[in-house]
Order: C-alpha cells, then structure tokens, then sequence
C-alpha cells in the first residue's frame, strides 16, 4: 500500500475541478459531469468539489468539499495537488477564501503543495464570448427570431474585478454579433445595496421593464452561469424574474440560455489550465 502511495506521488498530482458549491442537485450532477468530460479528455482523474455548501445537499446524492478531500488526502498521504477554478472571474471564496484556508492547512502540512489554476477568463480570450454566441444562435434559430435584444446577465457581484468580467465579454459579444442583434446590454441579477455597489446596475428586472432601455419585445437572457441550479435552473431566479417581466410588460418575450458549463470551449479553457498546471511540475 505504501509503495503504491509513493509511487501515485511521483506519477500525478490529485486533480480537483472545484467550483463555489451549492445546494442544488442540478448544480451537483452538472459539476460532476463536467469533471467526467474533463478527465476523459486529458486522460485524467479529475474530481468535482465544491468551496462550501455540496456536502449538504438534502433529498439526493451530496457532493463533496474541498477542504475536506484535501484532509482525506493528506492523511493517507498525498502531497500534491491541483485546483481547477470553475469560476468564471477572480471570486473572492478563491482568491481570498481558497488561498486562507490553504495556508493554515501548511502550517500543519508544510509539504503540501497545491497550483491553484487561474480562472476561465482572461481579458483577451474570445472563447467565453463565442460559448455565448453560440448558445444564443440556438435560441435565435429554434424560435426563429429577427434581430432580438441580448441581455447577458451575471449574478451581481461585490468584486470589480468580476464585473470587469462581464463587461469585457459583453464587449466581445458585440462584436461577434453585431449584425445578427439589436443590441446587447449587460446586466445583474442583483445587487448589495450600498452606493458602492452601483456598477452592478442595471438589473435585469428593471432593464426587461424599461421600454427605452430595453426597445425590443425579443429578449435573449443570456446567462453567464456556469452551471444550473437555483440561479440559472429552469425555475431559477433568472427564469422568475423573466416570468415576472413578462407579466408587467404586455408583449415582451424572453428566451434563455443554457448555462455554459458544458460547452466544448469551456472544457477547451479547463483542459489548457490543466496542461499548463502540469507543465509546470
């Protein structure tokens, strides 16, 4: 047994394909499915964890937690380690959260090593961007639109540095489909409060309201969501606050994406983080 631990340390580090965890089974099943196409493309083990939260998931198949794997490792005596951020942006729960709990994990385990990969984006990378645009063509042509308005909608986020996110894919996809849509707008599905928080706006409930800002009744709700769940499921948030828009605006219809979780280019993405992790030794 102990011949075997040396020697799976000296072939491979343990691949963890982490995302920020949930409570819903949709999120659980997506997260493992995406692992699953990941190792078997790069021929890999690859596990689905998530920060908080999976491990306690009710009436179903819980996932499992990072910290508490990477305990489960570490005593049976693994020391290397690769997570693989399923996170679209520099998140806080990985660039503050992660990187905390990592360091008071060396204080007892000081040979422990784990690569934290970066996460999807990257400013001048135009794959989450074409991802999108194709999940909107398969909107566009199943319901046989004409110049719809997109609205790529994002959960909201306290982080500037995320928002930023948004805001350069969006600039992206007008570029990509400028001649096939009217328009493109970028928006929140909420919000903190606090006047600091004002780069969030607008939100999605009150741009698909605004006649103005919002001049079509053919909205394509991009989501820019990784995976389904209580946000992005099919009776998410996002699909309720569409509901209700329909509702208060005669006339306005909305269409949604699927999350992009599953798309060949994210997987594309997950697959070169891990090349390079491992690249680099």
């Amino acid at each position: 047994m102990q011949r075997n631990l040396v020697k799976r340390e000296e072939e491979s580090p343990i691949i963890f394909l982490c995302d920020n965890g949930s409570l819903s089974p949709l999120a659980i099943r997506a997260l493992r499915l995406t692992a699953a196409a990941l190792g078997q493309n790069a021929a890999r083990v690859v596990l689905p964890v998530g920060l908080l939260h999976s491990d306690r998931v009710s009436g179903g198949d819980p996932g499992t937690v990072l910290l508490t794997e990477l305990g489960k490792c570490l005593e049976r005596g693994e020391r290397d380690f690769i997570v693989l951020p399923f996170f679209l942006g520099p998140s806080l729960g990985i660039t503050q959260w992660l990187s905390d709990q990592l360091e008071e994990l060396r204080l007892k385990w000081p040979d422990m090593r784990v690569r934290v990969a970066p996460c999807l984006h990257q400013a001048e990378d135009t794959r989450l961007a074409r991802a999108l645009s194709e999940r909107i063509n398969e909107v566009i042509e199943r319901e046989c639109l004409e110049q719809p308005l997109i609205a790529l909608v994002d959960h909201g986020t306290p982080v500037p540095e995320v928002h930023a996110v948004r805001e350069n894919v969006g600039q992206q996809l007008r570029d990509l489909m400028a001649s096939e849509v009217i328009q493109v707008k970028t928006c929140s599905m909420e919000r903190r409060p606090k006047p600091e928080y004002d780069f969030n706006e607008p939100l999605l409930e009150n741009l698909l309201q605004d006649q103005e800002a919002c001049p079509s009744h053919q909205v394509v709700v991009a989501q820019l969501f990784l995976s389904p769940g209580r946000h992005a499921g099919p009776d998410g948030d996002v699909a309720n606050i569409c509901r209700h828009a329909e509702q208060v605006r005669p006339g306005l219809q909305t269409f949604l994406t699927d999350p992009l979780g599953d798309h060949p280019l994210v997987l594309e993405i997950l697959e070169e983080r891990l090349r390079q992790c491992l690249a680099a030794g």
